[in-house]
């Protein structure tokens, strides 16, 4: 069966994107790159994936602590 998080795209969430890497990932089928200040709940309950770069993950948490 497909599940929550199975049917979408994969999320690359990176803080600090040139223009070389959106070039690159936006030409990967399939795979989103987005900022971890843009990243939402529906994003990440509709994503197949989720990976993110250290720095990525320190602001989400920031994010999510001070929502929460």
């Amino acid at each position: 069966g497909v599940g929550i998080g199975r049917v979408g795209k994969t999320i690359v969430c990176l803080s600090n994107t040139d223009d070389a890497t959106m070039r690159a990932f936006r030409n990967i089928r399939g795979v989103v790159l987005m900022r971890p200040e843009n990243l939402n709940a529906w994003n990440v309950m509709q994503a197949r994936a989720l990976i993110t770069s250290s720095d990525a993950l320190k602001v989400i948490e920031t994010r999510v602590s001070a929502n929460g």
